[in-house]
């Protein structure tokens, strides 16, 4: 192995370090986790920060694998096999690619006591997302001039993570990994699918980077059927997903107290188990005030973030109310109306406050909704509210005129 002082005076990794470090510390500051107190969603979070730190590692690599190329040519063919000879230059890169990995991970550390640490499965598909991209630069870099060599694996490696979320089909942005940055609400975690694609793509990038380097030229087109197979798989596992790469956290990680509805508390949230216990009973107490019962058949009440107060945990309950509508046809805009105004009262009904609700339902819809909730009696509220049902049950595809009237004789205006 070459002298450490020898390799490191050569790479450009410990010039990218700082230029790095400043764009990830920059871009941390506006991409905040979806929960900064959950270790999926902190980790999750890095993997924008990736879409620098993998093109300044193959930049890196490609300059490493034009210098060893340019030495082989200077004292002839080296003893050593082409991937210890590729370990040899471009483990500066691979501690530059740990140290980025490193500094995301600790700039979106969530807060002391928070149970858990970084997510074992994200992390190694980073790992392997920079490992890939070092070493396909370096491989560039052997085959092409450093003129063009760095301005190619720059550009294709930062095109490779920031272009396919913005693109269609959704599976382009799960086969890359840059999915990965909608993970997670407290009561998510990672689709394995959303795992397993970047796996398989970057994995068999690998082994086509290893088999190009040891198979004689007539025979490197091979190397490249590795990739071609693993990324049929990849699309198969990812196709039916659509662009969020999550699935719904196991109940067996929650603790759940016994009570009407069963009421169910993240590790995350133990420090305000007593107080969600407590926040939880009004907005009940109020639904069976309106004639409303919590149906026993939901799924247990649970919270998705980890930063609660009396108004999300009302917010919450309302939302677990709202009807589940499966629409094979699709819906009308009487449909989405309707489902505005049932969730503007159902939010007024548990006591969610004025800024709450104005947060998350349309004006119009709020507006309709508030005339109900204070100018009908109780009675007369909870058939106004079945009666909207039926319109959601239906799909919004009643007679427009007849549901445009519905609406008015059922959301009376506020009086002046």
């Amino acid at each position: 192995m070459p002298p450490v002082g020898v390799v490191l005076r050569g790479s450009w990794a410990p010039w990218a370090l700082p230029v790095v470090a400043i764009f990830i510390a920059v871009y941390a500051a506006d991409s905040p986790p979806v929960d900064d107190r959950y270790w999926v969603s902190a980790t999750a979070a890095g993997v924008l920060l990736m879409i620098f730190v993998a093109p300044a590692c193959a930049v890196c690599a490609a300059w490493d694998g034009f210098r060893s190329r340019r030495l082989e040519r200077a004292v002839g063919i080296p003893v050593r096999s082409p991937i210890r000879l590729m370990l040899n230059v471009c483990w500066p890169v691979g501690l530059l690619g740990l140290a980025a990995l490193g500094l995301s991970l600790w700039l979106y550390l969530p807060p002391g006591g928070t149970p858990g640490g970084p997510e074992p499965r994200i992390v190694g598909v980073f790992i392997l997302l920079l490992a890939a991209h070092t070493a396909v630069g370096y491989v560039v870099g052997r085959l092409l001039p450093v003129v063009m060599a760095v301005p190619l694996v720059a550009i294709g490696s930062y095109l490779l993570g920031a272009m396919p979320p913005a693109m269609e089909p959704v599976w382009l942005r799960h086969i890359v990994g840059t999915g990965l940055d909608t993970c997670c609400w407290l009561d998510e975690v990672p689709d394995p699918a959303a795992l397993w694609a970047p796996v398989l793509f970057y994995g068999a990038a690998l082994v086509a980077v290893v088999g190009f380097a040891l198979l004689r030229p007539a025979w490197r087109i091979v190397a490249v059927l590795p990739l071609a197979v693993s990324g049929v798989v990849a699309v198969r596992l990812v196709a039916p997903m659509d662009w969020t790469p999550t699935q719904p956290r196991p109940m067996a990680d929650a603790s759940c107290y016994d009570a009407e509805p069963e009421l169910c508390i993240w590790p995350e949230q133990h420090r305000v188990a007593d107080d969600v216990r407590v926040w939880a009973a009004e907005p009940l107490e109020r639904l069976d005030a309106a004639g409303l019962e919590y149906p026993p058949e939901l799924d247990p009440l649970s919270f998705d973030v980890t930063g609660l107060d009396p108004d999300r945990v009302r917010a919450t309950v309302a939302a677990h109310l709202m009807p589940s509508v499966v629409c094979e046809n699709g819906v009308t805009d009487v449909f989405f109306d309707t489902e505005d105004r049932v969730a503007g009262w159902l939010h007024l009904t548990v006591g969610v406050s004025d800024a709450g609700v104005e947060s998350v339902i349309p004006v119009d819809a709020l507006r309709q909704s508030r005339a109900v909730h204070e100018h009908m009696a109780p009675p007369e509220q909870l058939n106004w509210y079945r009666s909207e049902l039926d319109v959601l049950s239906a799909c919004g595809f009643a007679d427009p005129a007849q549901a445009a009237d519905q609406a008015a004789v059922n959301t009376p205006e506020r009086d002046e």
